[in-house]
């Protein structure tokens, strides 16, 4: 009876212990990403300036960020590109290509959108979204279109219906 209450225990202790270890063993994890958006301020050697709107009222709050000469840089252009979407249709994006840290300069008061590690403190990739495209015209057509005719005024009016 005391081999098997032995037994038990040492299976228990086991199985108890044999997690830990496994967790323990695991490799360093990658640290986590947060994404920053906000309007590029400024670019100079190794970091960047972008500003943040914060709550409701839009508070601008300026974040300096460092660059490193590793860090990703792409930059969305005024091509459009089809790819493949949800259901097989084809759908259009803007044309992203690979930028250098020296075209930041040239691309200051537009819109980022940085990956960087957790606390903020060092960029990872840097997304330089295109300026705003062109809206419709004043009619709400899209650019190019006819300009559209008035629709004419309802008949009857106020006052056409009949009690009953």
């Amino acid at each position: 009876m005391k081999v098997r209450y032995v037994l038990f225990v040492a299976a228990a202790a086991m199985l108890v212990l044999a997690p830990a270890a496994i967790l323990g063993a695991k490799e360093k994890e990658a640290p986590k990403m947060v994404n920053i958006s906000g309007e590029l301020a400024g670019a100079e050697g190794n970091s960047i300036a972008v500003i943040v709107r914060k709550g409701e009222k839009g508070d601008k709050e300026t974040k300096t960020i460092a660059v490193e000469p590793g860090t990703k840089v792409f930059i969305e252009t005024d091509q459009m590109e089809s790819v493949p979407g949800e259901g097989g249709k084809m759908r259009e994006k803007a044309k992203i290509v690979e930028g250098k840290l020296a075209d930041l300069t040239t691309l200051i008061g537009r819109r980022v959108m940085v990956g960087c590690i957790a606390d903020g403190s060092k960029a990872v990739k840097i997304l330089v979204q295109r300026a705003a495209p062109p809206k419709g015209n004043k009619e709400g057509g899209r650019e190019g279109d006819a300009p559209r005719a008035p629709k004419p005024p309802r008949a009857g009016g106020e006052g056409d219906r009949k009690p009953g």
